[in-house]
């Protein structure tokens, strides 16, 4: 496996898109690399973090590390792929 290094309070915006799967000791690959990628941003930068919402109701260990740590939150559910499709196979 390739690793990347990024020094500490390095960056101001990070997009983490994280596997969804346990790592071992029962701990869940998302908030390990929410967590490592946490320690790579500057002062109020930002973190953009892509993770399914039910993935935040299984695992609240998830939401409550992002609630404590972030002043300003904010979320954006995509949109059902069920309910898209029922749209689109509408007749005007």
């Amino acid at each position: 496996m390739d690793v990347a290094s990024v020094d500490a309070a390095n960056m101001a915006l990070c997009f983490d898109n994280p596997p969804y799967q346990d790592r071992e000791k029962g701990v869940r690959d998302e908030l390990f690399f929410i967590q490592r990628m946490d320690q790579a941003l500057v002062p109020a930068g930002i973190h953009i973090v892509v993770i399914p919402d039910y993935r935040l109701v299984q695992t609240p260990k998830i939401a409550r590390y992002l609630v404590a740590r972030y002043d300003h939150i904010r979320a954006w559910r995509f949109p059902d792929p069920d309910a898209l499709r029922k749209r689109s196979t509408r007749s005007c």
